[in-house]
């Protein structure tokens, strides 16, 4: 397993927390999911021979929220 940090811009409460938790569980390989608000940030493990991290980008960025180190 692969462990990355991301960083999500408008990242605010409860709400934004869920959607972007669902969007990242449902990325084929993922393993554990941990977004925390007041952070502003998603920590992620996942299996590199079955998901690339842009693949967790795209998840977030295709919800309407802005990763502040990768995909714009």
């Amino acid at each position: 397993m692969e462990a990355k940090i991301i960083k999500i811009k408008g990242l605010e409460n409860e709400q934004d927390a869920d959607t972007i938790s669902n969007a990242l569980q449902h990325v084929w390989g993922i393993g554990q999911v941990d977004v925390n608000i007041s952070r502003g940030e998603a920590s992620i493990s996942f299996d590199p021979s079955m998901a690339s991290y842009e693949d967790f980008l795209q998840a977030i960025h295709e919800r309407g929220y802005v990763v502040e180190n990768g995909l714009q």
